[in-house]
């Protein structure tokens, strides 16, 4: 698999664009004036597969984010998953966005880091949990994540995938109002 460590990003691109994106966001700039509400992440590193090949730094980097996230800029909440599965994902996914947790003026950041595909026909991006086989029933589809969010009462999140085919959750016109 070396075409897919030439593809992924370095762990020290992504917490540089995160630090970037954080920092110039109200969690660095006094958010409780500004009228934001609580910041919530989640953050999921999935490197030990059953069924795929294994990956190399989705752990540490989901560790890393999480860290950053706490440490230095003062989230609420994060939720650290490591090697989750599919309905471990779906599950986190749907008590963020349908759970009432989040209201109007909050904050949710959702990273990914974990393999990634595309739908036969190349039109729907998928992320592939730690128990995926491979086969587009047991992925979870980034569309599915679009919707999810969109449903969520927060309207201020941000998506961060490390995956191949990450750009999917922008296809079709797939904006987050």
């Amino acid at each position: 698999m070396g075409w897919l460590r030439k593809t992924r990003c370095s762990p020290c691109f992504l917490l540089c664009s995160l630090y970037l994106v954080v920092f110039l966001s109200s969690a660095a700039m006094g958010r409780e004036t500004a009228g934001f509400g609580r910041y919530y992440a989640l953050v999921i590193g999935n490197r030990d597969y059953t069924h795929l090949d294994n990956l190399h730094t989705p752990l540490n980097d989901a560790r890393e984010v999480a860290k950053v996230l706490t440490d230095q800029y003062g989230f609420d909440h994060v939720d650290l998953m490591l090697n989750a599965d599919r309905r471990k994902i779906m599950d986190s996914i749907l008590d963020w966005c349908d759970g009432g947790i989040l209201q109007e003026n909050d904050n949710l950041l959702i990273y990914y880091a974990g393999h990634g595909r595309l739908d036969a026909q190349g039109k729907f991006g998928y992320w592939q949990p730690v128990d995926a086989r491979d086969r587009e029933t047991d992925w979870i589809s980034t569309f599915w994540v679009t919707e999810k969010l969109k449903a969520a009462k927060a309207k201020h999140v941000l998506v961060i995938a490390d995956s191949c085919y990450a750009g999917s959750l922008l296809m079709r016109g797939n904006r987050i109002p």
